[in-house]
């Protein structure tokens, strides 16, 4: 959930759906992944590139022990 958090703090446009979708609507789902669809306008597209390329360079995962307590919607792990 903390790539939603990422997009959310940097103004990234998305819809998301599937489980995580639901969960955040209330539903008690189990959520294994994340599909996230951004909107496919030139700008937000563009920004997204550059959000996501910009991490893969620095390389840093977030440990998977502090994801189960991750902060979706402050974005704090």
């Amino acid at each position: 959930m903390l790539l939603v958090a990422v997009l959310a703090a940097e103004g990234v446009s998305y819809v998301l759906v599937g489980s995580a979708g639901l969960y955040l609507h209330g539903k008690r789902v189990r959520v294994r992944d994340i599909d996230a669809v951004p909107a496919p306008d030139r700008r937000n597209l563009v920004k997204l590139h550059c959000i996501l390329s910009e991490r893969a360079l620095r390389a840093r995962a977030t440990p998977a022990r502090l994801l189960a307590t991750a902060d979706i919607v402050a974005g704090r792990v």
